[in-house]
């Protein structure tokens, strides 16, 4: 963990308050994680050296965390970029740079294509799910085949648990460890990594049902080129969305450019952090600072 200067705190959106962690002083940096919406208590253990000369922010999304749901109609994709706003005004932050991880990076990706004065960088790491039809079920067949029957059979008690359908914590994370599977090179980190969810996301597990349900008519493909600020698309060499996906996302924003990770995979950043850091952090060095 890093030793800057640490503050939290939270700021009001739309019926609830989102909690935030600051650390350290400069130019700020906002982390989104993905999940989709886990809290950002999971990534830090990786991310927290980006507050290296500059300021990271993370924020605890409505319904993750520490910041309780509030109204269930603002968990959606106009939500996000309507909470982003308030994060933004809240904190008194005209402009800053981005970073989203996964689900979180198609959101930072169209906040930037509808608020491009706001966001001066965009960090986009492993963006997904993949937007073509054919992307997609090339992925979802990789996640499939990287699952063996015992894994898919636990899933499937776990799911039907009376401890999931409550939101039991214990068993929405062992849920996660082994849907996600796939996204890990090794099998035993995969099946140890806490998530650290909290009852704020695991009693809403149709989160990402409700982000999804306008995500469309949001259109972000065609709003990349829309986005006006150097942006740098991050993905995992081994990661089971096709890397055709990410060059398509990085190619269709005019300042776009993608890095591939030699080896990692979907969540590099935690299991192999110094890999994804070393394209990361000079990118920001140059752009974000």
């Amino acid at each position: 963990m890093s030793t800057a200067l640490t503050r939290t705190g939270t700021v009001p959106a739309a019926g609830t308050e989102l909690a935030y962690l600051r650390i350290g002083e400069g130019a700020p940096l906002v982390v989104i994680p993905g999940g989709p919406r886990f809290g950002f208590a999971h990534v830090r253990p990786a991310l927290d050296v980006l507050a290296n000369g500059r300021e990271l922010i993370y924020v605890d999304e409505r319904g993750s965390g520490s910041s309780a749901a509030g109204d269930l109609a603002s968990i959606s994709t106009a939500g996000t970029l309507a909470d982003l706003d308030a994060l933004l005004d809240g904190l008194e932050l005209e402009q800053v740079a981005l970073a989203g991880h996964s689900l979180a990076a198609h959101m930072v990706a169209l906040y930037a294509a509808t608020r491009p004065e706001r966001v001066r960088a965009l960090v986009l790491l492993n963006p997904a799910p993949p937007f073509a039809p054919e992307h997609r079920e090339q992925f979802g067949k990789e996640m499939a085949s990287r699952r063996t029957p015992e894994d898919a059979e636990e899933m499937q008690r776990v799911e039907s648990s009376p401890e999931f359908e409550t939101g039991a914590v214990a068993a929405v994370e062992r849920y996660y460890q082994l849907l996600y599977l796939p996204f890990f090179n090794d099998r035993e980190v995969a099946l140890a990594t806490q998530y650290r969810l909290t009852e704020n996301r695991t009693r809403n597990r149709d989160t990402a049902k409700r982000i999804f349900a306008d995500f469309g008519e949001h259109a972000l493909p065609t709003k990349l080129g829309s986005i006006a600020c150097p942006t740098l698309v991050v993905h995992g060499e081994r990661d089971p969305v096709p890397v055709a996906s990410s060059a398509a996302i990085a190619d269709a924003i005019p300042q776009g450019e993608l890095a591939v990770v030699s080896g990692a995979n979907h969540y590099g950043f935690l299991e192999s952090p110094e890999t994804v850091l070393a394209v990361v952090e000079p990118f920001l060095a140059a752009r974000a600072s």
